[in-house]
């Protein structure tokens, strides 16, 4: 399995649960000899490469072998909207190479080429929850007029995925944040399935512990439930998990494997 944005948090988080599991396991880092990448490489059935998600070299030769990939990365620091964004097209030569649309966009045509070369099977993306909303809700609003239109371009990503051919699973999250797992705090879990329509959205929280994202995206590695599925996780914290609604919401458990029969693959008119 290789896992692009290996050293990133969530990453680093699902390289360490693939080892522990004994599963070979290939991490790409911008810079291989970094702290977090020279932890990573000391683990058993880990090897760390240097590579980035818009150097199609590094992906091939990162991949070979590889019947998995996970893609954690994003844009790290976030890039904020310029005035220069008005007349330049993101995906130009021109274009900022640290812009959205190169790295959450481009980044994954690049994932997907290598993918199709290596006969890759599973592709698991985790996604903004921001990028499933409606036009004009008022949180996307915000986050494309300051965040380089980050949603648009995490959508296309989706999209993209989604025309390749390669079974996927598109795992669209709210803010994500340190802490124990739903395991630990006997938090519920929520899961809707994108093709449940725009009606049948995960309930609004705080956001969701990274450690229950990294255990989500190796779980939909082969998982057969999860298969060409985009799904919108979150996670109730108590007293609201607590609430008789919760308790007997369908979309609500303890664990991701109780939630998987209640996923429904993507319409096909949506791939």
């Amino acid at each position: 399995t290789l896992v692009v944005g290996g050293t990133g948090k969530v990453g680093k988080m699902v390289v360490e649960r693939l080892s522990e599991a004994g599963r070979p396991v290939v991490a790409l880092a911008r810079d291989p000899d970094g702290e977090a990448a020279r932890a990573l490489a000391a683990l058993p059935h880990v090897q760390v490469l240097k590579g980035d998600c818009n150097d199609l070299a590094s992906l091939n030769a990162a991949m070979a072998g590889c019947a998995g990939v996970v893609a954690t990365y994003g844009c790290k620091p976030n890039r904020f909207s310029q005035f220069s964004d008005l007349w330049t097209d993101p995906l130009s030569p021109e274009g900022d190479p640290k812009h959205q649309a190169t790295v959450l966009y481009r980044g994954m045509e690049n994932v997907l080429a290598a993918c199709k070369t290596h006969g890759v099977k599973k592709v698991v993306r985790l996604s903004g929850l921001a990028s499933g909303f409606k036009p004009w809700n008022p949180i996307l609003v915000l986050f494309c007029l300051v965040l380089s239109f980050t949603p648009r371009w995490a959508r296309r990503a989706e999209d993209a995925i989604r025309k390749s051919g390669v079974d996927y699973t598109v795992i669209r999250a709210p803010g994500l944040k340190d802490g124990a797992p739903a395991s630990v705090t006997c938090d519920y879990l929520v899961c809707a399935s994108d093709s449940w329509g725009e009606n049948e959205e995960v309930p609004a929280t705080s956001g969701i512990a990274r450690a229950d994202i990294a255990d989500l995206c190796c779980l939909a590695l082969d998982e057969p439930g999860l298969q060409k599925a985009t799904i919108r996780v979150s996670r109730a914290r108590r007293p609201t998990a607590g609430s008789m609604y919760m308790m007997f919401d369908t979309r609500a458990k303890q664990t991701w494997t109780e939630l998987v029969p209640s996923v429904v693959p993507d319409r096909e008119q949506e791939l």
